[in-house]
């Protein structure tokens, strides 16, 4: 995974992303997804990493490629409207 040294309003217009407030599953803090990355199938934000580890960190992504992207949505939106 990789971390760009990209402004965060840049990459979020970008990659059409928005920065998302999570509340930790584990102990309730909340968690804003404000660390752009990037990984071989997805590109994102991430929030900081605190106590509870890495299973706890909150985050939003996209699939780097559109046609990925156009398969992710309908299958999402296959579950949305059952």
């Amino acid at each position: 995974m990789l971390y760009p040294d990209v402004p965060l309003k840049i990459w979020c217009k970008t990659h059409n992303l928005k920065v998302k407030e999570f509340e930790c599953r584990n102990c309730g803090i909340k968690q804003e997804t404000t660390i752009p990355f990037i990984s071989q199938e997805c590109i994102g934000l991430m929030a900081p990493l605190h106590e509870c580890g890495p299973q706890y960190q909150a985050g939003t992504m996209v699939a780097r490629d559109p046609k990925e992207r156009a398969a992710w949505s309908k299958i999402f939106n296959n579950l949305l409207n059952k």
